[in-house]
């Protein structure tokens, strides 16, 4: 569970990267394009400094925390969608983002259940 929290960890670094590069890339010249640049670096950044304190979570938690992070991150990509990502992204962008989403839910969940058992057991041992 760890791990997939840490890689679900990496992958919202990596959408915040992709503002990056599309800043980088974008050829946009004048103060309305400078305007865009410095919002798509403010935003490149924010997703990563969002995510890495998740992976000092424990599992359950992290997992709770990185299945709100995922659709953030697509909101925050679809509403900027015409600012010079690839026409197949945002195609990729939403199913990607669900499955991922649905994962960590998953993950969350089963450390939920298992909590509850371990106290539920703790219980039992306490009161004999």
């Amino acid at each position: 569970m760890l791990l997939q929290v840490c890689y679900g960890v990496t992958i919202v670094s990596f959408l915040g990267a992709v503002h990056w590069g599309v800043a980088m890339s974008s050829g946009l010249s004048g103060l309305a394009g400078s305007k865009i640049a410095n919002e798509a670096f403010i935003y490149s950044v924010l997703p990563s400094l969002a995510a890495w304190p998740v992976a000092l979570m424990e599992p359950g938690a992290g997992a709770t925390v990185l299945s709100v992070l995922l659709p953030s991150c697509y909101l925050a990509d679809y509403t900027r969608r015409n600012l010079g990502f690839p026409y197949w992204y945002m195609g990729l962008r939403l199913p990607l983002t669900l499955l991922a989403t649905f994962g960590v839910l998953l993950t969350a969940t089963q450390h939920f259940y298992q909590e509850v058992e371990r106290a539920e057991r703790l219980k039992q041992t306490t009161s004999r």
